[in-house]
């Protein structure tokens, strides 16, 4: 047992229903919260010498716990934090794993950044976005993502990969069916992607480069991601009626 695991203690019979969106499910065996990349690095130890499977659990959303509940220690990711910087006439942002992805958005359309407004009203966390390469009305993750970093259990390593080695195709990742079991998407400690200033003159969509909008045609970026949400609650009206 390495000095990581040493420190870590779990919870035990942990409600699980009050970590997921539908407020439903039985209680996990063991449970920890991971707030940064050593304590996420603990568990995979912890679990690991204790030959306890191991679940990861994002924001809770799209995720049905059945009653009896889950046998093995639960990882919560709650790794916070966004960063931003200018680079090449476009805004980079770096996004830890636990950070809300509706939230991300939000900020980024707030302060004009074009290229994730599409991307609104999809619940969860942002290290779960990469999975299967989230999309809607024309925009995926893919078409922003620069890079994941990404925890790989075998090693005990976090790796980095850039936008092609994650492989990304509608819907579908190498986190989700290149290689679920040998790293853990949802556990990435960071996402970084690029964002264009909604009047720039761009080259055009292409993976992991900002998709820039020219001067005279950029969107008002506040009022398509509303657009996009009220499309969202009438869809999810009509299926509910």
């Amino acid at each position: 047992m390495t000095r990581y695991a040493q420190g870590m203690t779990p919870l035990e019979h942990v409600r699980l229903a009050d970590h997921c969106t539908r407020g439903v499910g039985g209680p996990a065996r063991y449970f920890v919260e991971a707030h940064d990349e050593s304590a996420v690095l603990a568990a995979f130890e912890w679990a690991r010498a204790r030959r306890v499977p191991l679940h990861v659990l994002g924001g809770g959303s799209n995720l049905v716990v059945a009653d009896e509940g889950v046998d093995g220690l639960v990882v919560k990711i709650a790794l916070r934090g966004v960063d931003t910087r200018e680079a090449d006439g476009a805004v980079e942002l770096t996004a830890a794993a636990g950070e809300p992805w509706d939230e991300l958005v939000r900020r980024s359309v707030d302060r004009g950044w074009a290229g994730l407004e599409c991307l609104s009203g999809i619940p969860g966390l942002v290290g779960a976005t990469p999975m299967q390469n989230v999309g809607a009305y024309g925009q995926e993750v893919s078409d922003t993502v620069s890079v994941v970093r990404a925890l790989d259990p075998s090693t005990g390593r976090i790796v980095a990969f850039g936008n092609r080695e994650c492989r990304f195709t509608y819907r579908d990742s190498l986190f989700r069916s290149g290689g679920p079991d040998r790293y853990v998407g949802r556990a990435a400690s960071d996402i970084r992607g690029r964002s264009a200033r909604a009047g720039g003159h761009g080259r055009g969509r292409h993976r992991g480069r900002p998709a820039q909008v020219p001067f005279r045609t950029a969107p008002r970026l506040c009022r398509a991601r509303d657009q996009y949400r009220r499309a969202l609650e009438h869809v999810e009206q009509v299926a509910g009626a």
